[in-house]
């Protein structure tokens, strides 16, 4: 499994109240989550997986989805 992206769903499911066996990987996280909401999920990456996200790094296609997010970290950590 990915854990990166186990995490991430994880993270969503605990603070949005999103059922476990919900499919959510592939839905639009405009779908799923708010503007404001978006902000707490990049510092939750920061500090979860100690990378810094400044704001002009921020891609809008690199939050598509939860799978997008997961990708994008891994290539942040790769590059660490």
């Amino acid at each position: 499994m990915n854990s990166c992206l186990d995490e991430i769903r994880s993270f969503l499911q605990d603070q949005f109240s999103f059922e476990a066996d919900q499919e959510i990987d592939n839905t639009p996280l405009i779908q799923i989550i708010n503007s404001v909401e978006i902000i707490d999920l990049i510092l939750f990456l920061e500090e979860n997986f100690n990378i810094k996200i400044d704001d002009d790094e921020i891609d809008p296609t690199d939050f598509e989805n939860i799978i997008a997010v997961s990708n994008f970290v891994r290539r942040r950590l790769a590059c660490a």
